[in-house]
């Protein structure tokens, strides 16, 4: 009987064809055009009466393996243990580069050079990209890989070019991503629309805990948002939002919000023109946060403890 099966399986391995041998069903999965060594003949004859499906794939090197999804095999006393075990080294392998696939694979359909850094780096904690160029698209396809990361938990993206369509993609990625704590967005020019979307997502997010937006040309038009993000955000210790062109209208908005914070320890508001009634306003938050603000081009530091 095993002298027959091996013969069939000889005549059909050059071929794809998949044949029934004693309620044995076999499939050849992309063959070599090597002829099946006789381990692999050996092995395959082995296989138990019981119903099993066995899969030999090419490998395109004169090798094959032969690969058995049934629950029943039969063993030797010195055979490993079942090939359906928990330990896969191959699936682990794939798993832990995921975000590389992912990365690479978007980088390759947007036509951008991926950057190696990034892919160094991916199974690390913490992420500088500071001064990388990456604009837009390469923001996009950095924060696609990052929606389902759980190592990454400091982000700087400091001076990219990131601008609003950047920042968006940002916001949606750090709606499923609740691993980073850290987030630098510094000099990127990402505006109103930019800051917007990132103070929405914020709203619901409870992992961030440092958010650096300074420099990115913030006016008087997002001031509510940043007003509401600072009344309704119960994890962020630590918002810089100087370098702006925020006014006295984003004070007055801002300054009751900050007197109902009770977990904003620093609150960096230096070089804006926020002046008269806005100044006033954030004078007036309860002495429990540190505020940096600059009225007229001086810093005025407001400690209270």
């Amino acid at each position: 009987m095993v002298e027959s099966q091996t013969s069939m399986l000889e005549s059909v391995a050059q071929t794809g064809e998949s044949i029934e041998i004693d309620d044995v069903a076999y499939t050849f999965v992309s063959p070599s055009k090597t002829a099946l060594t006789s381990a692999v003949i050996q092995e395959a004859s082995e296989i138990s009466e019981s119903s099993v499906s066995v899969s030999i794939h090419g490998l395109g090197n004169g090798t094959n393996e032969v690969k058995s999804s049934g629950q029943d095999r039969a063993h030797s006393p010195n055979s490993e243990p079942d090939w359906d075990g928990p330990v896969d080294h191959e699936e682990n392998s794939r798993n832990k580069y995921d975000e590389s696939f992912i990365y690479l694979n978007t980088c390759k359909r947007m036509g951008i050079v991926p950057v190696s850094y990034f892919l160094r780096n991916i199974t690390f904690s913490e992420i500088n990209l500071k001064h990388h160029g990456l604009g837009p698209r390469g923001t996009k396809a950095i924060c696609l890989s990052l929606t389902s990361n759980s190592t990454v938990t400091n982000l700087n993206l400091s001076d990219n070019g990131l601008g609003p369509s950047g920042a968006i993609a940002l916001a949606d990625m750090l709606k499923d991503n609740c691993y980073i704590s850290e987030l630098d967005v510094s000099f990127n020019k990402i505006g109103n629309t930019g800051v917007i979307a990132l103070s929405q997502v914020m709203l619901d997010n409870s992992t961030v805990t440092r958010c650096n937006l300074s420099n990115n040309d913030l006016d008087n038009k997002c001031s509510e948002n940043l007003a509401e993000l600072l009344k309704c955000n119960f994890s962020l210790s630590h918002l810089d939002l100087s370098h702006n062109k925020l006014e006295e209208e984003a004070g007055v908005f801002m300054g009751p919000s900050l007197g109902e914070n009770e977990v904003l320890k620093s609150l960096d508001l230096s070089w804006n023109s926020i002046t008269g009634k806005g100044a006033i306003s954030i004078a007036q938050v309860p002495m429990y946060v540190v505020i940096y603000l600059t009225i007229c081009f001086c810093v005025l530091s407001l400690t209270f403890n």
